[in-house]
């Protein structure tokens, strides 16, 4: 596997002279033909296994998103990008944030990869079910309860008191009252 650089290699203006953005749709466009078989006006780059699309400027690969980042704000991110939506191709300016490695992290989708089939951060025991979350390397206990959905909604609201923007998507839906699908 190819590792991305992440480092400050190019600058802003070689990368607003091979590429356009548009920020609408997040698609960042070569302006010239870096190859034979590559044309001007084509979008840049490929997705990658993990979901973040790359494109690669005088063999060196670099992520979509912070060229973009490089473009439009004419420096590199101080640490990381986040996508606020979580999807890793969906690269419009308005859904790329600068992050640390941590607020980047507590972004991300939790898996639903326990017995109980909700995110984690909830689990039985003895019958009750009970709900933590681990923030600046410590575990915070948010109570014991009868039922699951009142775990997951002490889960969810910690998530938002301790992560605030960078809570997952989800939650920020599930506190809003809004079930995340359009009208």
């Amino acid at each position: 596997m190819t590792r991305i650089r992440s480092n400050n290699a190019i600058d802003a203006e070689e990368v607003r002279r091979l590429f356009d953005y548009e920020p609408e749709t997040g698609v960042l466009r070569w302006k010239v033909s870096p190859a034979r078989n590559v044309f001007a006006g084509v979008a840049a780059g490929s997705l990658g296994i993990l979901g973040y699309r790359s494109v690669t400027v005088r063999q060196t690969p670099y992520q979509a998103h912070r060229l973009i980042w490089l473009h439009v704000h004419g420096r590199w991110p101080a640490e990381q990008i986040d996508h606020i939506d979580g999807n890793k191709s969906n690269n419009r300016i308005a859904n790329l944030r600068e992050a640390t490695r941590v607020e980047n992290r507590r972004n991300m989708p939790i898996p639903k990869n326990n017995s109980l089939g909700v995110s984690a951060g909830v689990y039985v025991d003895r019958n009750r079910f009970r709900a933590y979350i681990e923030t600046d390397g410590r575990r915070i206990h948010l109570g014991c309860f009868s039922e699951l959905a009142e775990a997951v909604a002490a889960r969810r609201s910690a998530e938002l008191r301790y992560f605030g923007e960078f809570a997952p998507q989800d939650c920020r839906r599930v506190a809003l009252g809004d079930s995340g699908e359009g009208a």
